[in-house]
């Protein structure tokens, strides 16, 4: 019973730190590596701008 317990323990914790993880790495990436502000991580217009250079035609 107890090891059911451990394995409900990792298969529910295991997204949230793949998605603490992920948070993270763009937080560090953009503001660290790209020398550009934190705030702009999160702002929808960075990514769309992303967006639209890679998939540009």
């Amino acid at each position: 019973m107890k090891k059911r317990r451990w394995l409900w323990l990792i298969l529910y914790s295991f997204p949230a730190v793949l998605l603490f993880s992920f948070v993270l790495g763009l937080a560090v990436g953009y503001s660290v590596l790209g020398k550009s502000p934190l705030e702009e991580v999160f702002d929808w217009a960075t990514w769309k701008h992303v967006w639209d250079l890679v998939f540009a035609p």
